[in-house]
């Protein structure tokens, strides 16, 4: 019976180390399975962050671009409104010269018209003065003649000399030269 026994659980250890091996082997390929999944995982983990990094940095950088885009549109719109402000303060300066041209022009025309009128008053006051000589000149002739003509109010008044001649009742003048 003994050795029966003996043969037996000799059998069960069998059994037992077989069963052991079998489960070590199954946990080591559960192991390994895990370890490909959890591998593949951390792959596919990975891959997502590079996705998304790339999809950031790409974002990152049409972000950056429209930020330039925009900043240029808003230089140029600058440099547009200062072109117009410049244009825009030049036709001012343009027009207050034209402005300032006019006015100097009126005022030398002025001028030139008050010194016309002072040379014509001048010229004319040298012309009564000349008439004046003249009336006195021809005054002192008839007075040396001894005629007995004088000087009338008609012809000191218009600045003629004039010769009474009493021919009847009408009076007639002659102008002297």
């Amino acid at each position: 019976m003994n050795g029966f026994m003996t043969f037996i659980d000799f059998e069960d250890e069998e059994e037992e180390e077989e069963e052991e091996e079998e489960d070590e082997e199954e946990e080591e390929e559960e192991e390994d399975e895990e370890d490909k999944e959890e591998k593949e995982e951390e792959e596919e983990n990975e891959e997502e962050v590079e996705e998304e990094e790339e999809e950031e940095e790409a974002e990152g950088e049409e972000e950056e671009e429209e930020e330039e885009e925009e900043e240029e549109e808003e230089v140029e719109e600058e440099e547009e409104e200062g072109g117009e402000e410049e244009e825009e303060e030049e036709e001012e300066e343009e027009e207050e010269e034209e402005e300032e041209g006019e006015e100097e022009e009126e005022e030398e025309e002025e001028e030139e018209d008050e010194e016309e009128e002072e040379e014509e008053e001048e010229g004319r006051r040298r012309r009564r003065k000349s008439r004046k000589r003249t009336l006195t000149l021809a005054m002192g002739r008839v007075a040396a003649s001894g005629d007995g003509s004088s000087c009338s109010s008609y012809a000191c008044s218009t600045g003629t000399t004039g010769q009474r001649v009493q021919r009847g009742s009408a009076i007639s003048y002659s102008k002297l030269a």
